[in-house]
């Protein structure tokens, strides 16, 4: 029996511990926060909604996760997205163009590969926008550039002017840098940054087919039609003071996951919107456009 309590007083003690480190709330935290957001996933678009979306994806997600290829690689179905969040009243979150959307993507162990955007309405009809993808490149270069100063690092105002321009609010960019600076150096070193680039993706569009069953194939394939849907996006980030929209960048941007649990994956790109997928149990590819 004495034994017993032994073990009853030590495992009041680490539970004390936990509590008071703050190890045992975060985690609670974080399954609420992430139980929250399936609930506001469930509700019809408006801008309410999305506020109250964007609000809990914050919560959960901090800074871009350096995931490897085999991670991301397989079919996820959209759950929501800022970009169609408050377009249709009467639709749900998961609904884009009146269809569900997937997104498919395979990569290489280099990080190169493909990512397909499919909306399904049924067997054979379908819109498919397709994207090259590239792992970024001349980060170390990127890093002397934002490194003024040349100490070898980069500190919060260096960071928060190259947040600025992803139109990042400067207190989500601090609490960035909090999560970036891992040895808690009061500075971003090149390795951090380097981890940080590691999760960023370059996606080049190059595509966009639709399927109407028996009927031919549409090919808008490097059209003006690919670029409009990439233009009016990036118009709209613009206008939401989200996101660049330069000009010369149409048809070309970067996607970052930010986070990863039970399935449930959050991305955002280079305009600032953000999207939630989950992860479907088949992960048999997109049939080939070919």
């Amino acid at each position: 029996m004495r034994r017993h309590g032994g073990s009853w007083r030590r495992l009041v003690w680490l539970s004390s511990l936990l509590l008071h480190s703050g190890t045992f709330s975060l985690a609670v935290g974080r399954v609420s926060s992430l139980t929250q957001l399936k609930s506001l996933l469930t509700q019809r678009q408006s801008a309410a909604s999305r506020a109250a979306v964007e609000e809990a994806i914050q919560s959960l997600a901090t800074a871009p996760l350096d995931l490897g290829p085999q991670v991301l690689s397989g079919r996820w179905r959209l759950l929501w997205s800022s970009q169609t969040a408050d377009v249709n009243p009467f639709a749900t979150p998961d609904e884009v163009l009146g269809g569900c959307c997937f997104q498919e993507i395979c990569l290489s162990a280099d990080g190169s590969g493909r990512l397909d955007n499919v909306v399904l309405w049924a067997d054979g009809w379908r819109l498919i926008g397709g994207a090259a993808v590239a792992p970024m490149s001349g980060v170390r270069n990127t890093f002397s550039k934002l490194d003024k100063n040349a100490d070898g690092k980069l500190e919060l105002d260096e960071w928060l002017e190259y947040m600025a321009t992803f139109r990042i609010s400067d207190a989500e960019a601090t609490q960035s840098f909090k999560a970036w600076d891992v040895d808690g150096s009061n500075g971003i070193s090149i390795d951090e940054f380097e981890s940080l680039m590691n999760a960023r993706f370059i996606l080049s569009v190059d595509s966009a087919v639709i399927e109407l069953g028996p009927l031919p194939k549409i090919d808008f394939s490097f059209s003006s039609f690919a670029k409009l849907i990439d233009t009016t996006k990036r118009e709209r980030s613009e206008a939401e003071g989200t996101g660049a929209g330069a000009s010369e960048l149409i048809g070309r941007g970067w996607l970052e996951c930010i986070y990863l649990n039970e399935g449930v994956r959050i991305s955002r790109d280079n305009t600032g919107f953000l999207y939630v997928h989950q992860r479907e149990a088949d992960t048999a590819a997109v049939a080939s456009l070919s």
